[in-house]
């Protein structure tokens, strides 16, 4: 099985940092995570809250490792029915495992199309988070 590695941890931060600057997006705070959910590679842009941003970027990254889904998808996948009952549970297990549930983490996949990492983007609108993880992992289809 494919591992994660440093330097495509590395290449992943350094894309989606490049094209936040590029782009004229807000400061973020990246979380590349491998399939054990341990970080491989993180980074704080300046000018991002160190408060907020960090601990949101590693909730959606960790999403994208637990539940080998996009944090957008897990989010839809127990509020699209509108059933109360899904929403609590989901509720339950953001605040209790340290999840996320909204735009922003996403799948790193091999080239068998394995899942082998996460990442994780906060501090621009849940849209643009998404994009730049995306964009970070090599496409639009993660």
């Amino acid at each position: 099985m494919s591992q994660l590695k440093f330097s495509l941890a590395s290449n992943i931060v350094s894309s989606i940092t490049k094209t936040a600057l590029a782009r004229g997006y807000p400061p973020v705070s990246i979380h590349v995570l491998n399939c054990a959910g341990h970080t491989v590679a993180s980074a704080l842009m300046d000018g991002c809250s160190g408060v907020v941003a960090p601990p949101m970027s590693l909730a959606k990254a960790k999403v994208a490792v637990g539940f080998k889904t996009s944090s957008r998808e897990f989010g839809l996948k127990y509020t699209s029915t509108g059933d109360d009952q899904k929403i609590a549970q989901l509720s339950n297990m953001c605040q209790i495992s340290g999840l996320a549930c909204f735009p922003g983490g996403v799948v790193i996949k091999d080239e068998q199309g394995r899942v082998i990492g996460g990442v994780g983007v906060s501090g621009a609108s849940g849209e643009q988070d998404e994009e730049l993880a995306k964009l970070g992992v090599g496409g639009e289809d993660q």
